[in-house]
């Protein structure tokens, strides 16, 4: 951003051959989503090369509600804390869940819906963990229906892009598969009265 005006300042597009600028804002922070935020605060960091010494002050401008209050106690408390790592810290301490287990949330996460609603939510929560590939790919296919799962254990999926996509190929397979015995074909027989 530029540091007088506050705007953002504009960046080139890195896959456009004319150069064209786009403008990137800092994300704004209530105090909803801490670990989405803190992501896009060092995104926008990298990207616009902020000075390690500036992104508190400069994350602190975008903060409102609950966020700004509990800065401004923290700017009380620690009035030399200029370090972005510590600010990290405390603040996914404040914001982020008391009891926040990923993995425990992984291992419970079944597919209810769609594929791709529980693909989603998987990745919401693969984010959040540092697991290798082969465990993720047996975590998802572990919350998989099993009409789903059970039959893609033989293709031996190895990554979670090929996963994923088998089990959208088996539940379209399904849907297509599924029987459409809903209404007869013949009309039903009436049933004579007279004895």
């Amino acid at each position: 951003t530029d540091e007088l005006t506050n705007q953002p300042r504009p960046h080139p597009e890195p896959n456009s051959p004319y150069g064209k600028l786009i403008k990137i804002e800092f994300p704004k922070f209530s105090g909803d989503d801490v670990k989405d935020w803190v992501y896009k605060c060092k995104q926008f960091f990298q990207i616009d090369r902020v000075a390690d010494g500036t992104k508190v002050q400069l994350a602190s401008m975008h903060m409102f509600d609950a966020a700004l209050v509990w800065y401004q106690q923290y700017v009380k408390k620690y009035p030399n804390n200029t370090q972005w790592e510590h600010f990290e810290v405390d603040v996914v301490k404040r914001f982020g869940f008391l009891y926040d287990d990923p993995i425990v949330e992984l291992k419970n996460l079944k597919q209810t819906g769609s594929v791709q609603t529980y693909q989603e939510a998987f990745e919401a929560l693969l984010n959040r963990v540092d697991l290798p590939e082969p465990v993720a790919v047996s975590m998802f296919m572990r919350g998989l229906k099993p009409e789903v799962g059970t039959p893609m254990r033989m293709f031996q999926a190895t990554t979670l892009s090929e996963t994923y996509g088998l089990a959208r190929m088996k539940e379209a397979t399904n849907t297509i598969h599924k029987p459409r015995y809903n209404t007869p074909l013949l009309p039903t027989p009436k049933q004579s009265t007279t004895t």
